[in-house]
């Protein structure tokens, strides 16, 4: 993959503003390189911003608990995943806490069956410490609903269901 704009900052523990540049229209990719050192990635509310979480590129979330939203397309009937560490819950779209993580359980798969009229839906990855990937859904998570970007082919099909 070929950078369109790249930006260097100082490992300082101060907060900068960069802006980075592409002649290319549509979305974007951000890669996060800090050797370890920290980095801590801000941006403004309802900005659209989606942290893939699969398999093959887990979330990478340091520090503590964090809260996201996932999309269930409609016609899913389980919501599954792996989890390396940590504990937290899967809020269904009402919600509801429909799996906790705790330590005695991890690592390992994880399923949840998707109750009728849930899906099509946001649900929740709620106060969730180390990785938890998805496997069922798109392996999006967003901070809210407004920021939320999905496959074009997720959206097609949903809307001829």
């Amino acid at each position: 993959m070929k950078s369109v704009a790249q930006a260097d900052i100082a490992p300082d523990k101060t907060a900068h503003t960069i802006q980075l540049g592409t002649t290319f229209p549509g979305l974007q990719r951000i890669n996060l390189s800090d050797g370890a050192a920290g980095i801590s990635l801000n941006w403004a509310a309802g900005t659209p911003m989606t942290i893939e979480s699969s398999l093959q590129n887990p979330n990478k979330f340091a520090g503590g608990r964090w809260t996201m939203y996932f999309y269930v397309p409609k016609g899913t009937k389980v919501v599954g995943g792996f989890r390396n560490t940590g504990v937290g819950q899967i809020m269904d779209a009402d919600g509801k806490a429909v799996l906790k993580f705790a330590a005695e359980n991890n690592p390992g798969y994880w399923s949840v069956p998707v109750a009728p009229g849930q899906d099509g839906k946001l649900w929740q990855m709620y106060s969730v410490s180390g990785e938890v990937m998805l496997m069922t859904t798109p392996p999006y998570l967003a901070r809210s609903a407004d920021e939320l970007l999905l496959p074009k082919e997720v959206v097609i099909a949903d809307i001829t269901r």
